[in-house]
Formats: C-alpha cells, structure tokens, sequence
C-alpha cells in the first residue's frame, strides 16, 4: 500500500550574492507516482509547511521523482549576507510529504568573522579548546 512520499533537503550549492541553487532528493517515492514537488523559500524560516510564513513557493516542473531523484531550484534575487531558508515539499496519492528540517544558506558577500572569546584555541585536530 503506497505511502506519502519521504522528501530530503540538502545544502545548498553555487550561493553568490544573489543566486544559490537549493537542492534537495527524493528519499522514498511512497510507493507511488509523485504528483507534485515544489520548494517554499524565504528569508524567514516558515518551520511548519503549513504556516503559511514561508515567502516564496516555487512548483519544480520535470519528474518523474522517483527514490534517490535529485530536486533543485535556482534562487535569484537574493540580498548579499542574508540568510535563507528552504523546505522541499512532494506529494503522490497517498498525500504529502515535507522535509523533516529547513535547510539555511547564507547568500554571498562580504562577511567576516569576528573571535569573541580571545582566550580560545584550536588543537591540532581542529576542536575548539579553552587556556590550552
């Protein structure tokens, strides 16, 4: 018996100051054909899919999503060093099916970071250390 589709958001890739491609892959087709795949997008975390928060959907068009099908939607438009938020979205007979998290992006430019904690190292393996 088919089952609503299970959908992944992955990192998103090529980000300059106002583009980044928002990628994400079906994980499971349910057991069904997929009937709809869209992104839901925006500078503002919309979390529930529902919420009705999120600023931009965006339809894909292509298919067929089927299990381990690649999904990505060229954003434009963005605001250099602004974050970005997405959330994949398909559904198939059986109903919907959203990515379990919202996936971040910060859009290109000038941003820099700044050590706020001047008594902090690194060891030789990477991992953050204090009055080494």
């Amino acid at each position: 018996m088919p089952v609503a589709p299970v959908v992944q958001n992955l990192s998103a890739t090529n980000v300059t100051s106002t583009t980044a491609w928002l990628n994400g892959r079906v994980a499971d087709d349910g057991g069904a054909s997929i009937s709809a795949v869209a992104v839901y997008w925006g500078a503002t975390d919309g979390e529930d899919p529902t919420s009705g928060v999120w600023s931009a959907t965006n339809a894909l068009a292509g298919g067929p999503w089927t299990n381990g099908a690649p999904l990505t939607y060229h954003a434009n438009g963005l605001t250099a060093n602004a974050s970005y938020y997405y959330r994949y979205y398909a559904a198939n007979a059986s109903g919907p099916g959203w990515a379990a998290s919202t996936e971040h992006v910060l859009a290109g430019g000038n941003v820099s970071v700044t050590n706020a904690d001047s008594s902090a190292t690194r060891t030789p393996q990477g991992l953050p250390t204090r009055g080494r």
